[in-house]
């Protein structure tokens, strides 16, 4: 059965502009963060962090490094992921870690 969220992110549309009078909820927020918590990864690496900007001039100053795009600040919340990209490369030994803890045999 299709829920309200699912309908929501399937239907795909990149809002451009938010009512700046509209916020998410802490609630609305916390159910949003640990639902990409707890998405899954390849070999459970979940390398990412997520960045909650509301501060305002921090926003402003974030848009200004966006292409000056409306939406940075006109959102109640500004997300922002953050991965460290040399945790997922091979050279690093980490991938292989992880995919160990599985029991799994690996191929070099």
């Amino acid at each position: 059965m299709e829920n309200n969220f699912s309908k929501a992110m399937a239907f795909r549309h990149a809002c451009k502009l938010f009512d700046e009078n509209k916020k998410i909820s802490d609630e609305d927020m916390r159910f949003i963060l640990e639902a990409g918590r707890v998405s899954p990864s390849s070999f459970g690496i979940e390398a990412w962090k997520s960045l909650v900007i509301t501060n305002e001039s921090l926003k402003a100053k974030v848009r200004a490094q966006c292409w000056d795009q409306v939406q940075v600040t006109s959102c109640s919340h500004l997300v922002i992921l953050l991965t460290d990209i040399e945790v997922a490369k091979v050279e690093s030994r980490i991938p292989k870690q992880r995919f160990m803890r599985y029991g799994l045999e690996v191929e070099n």
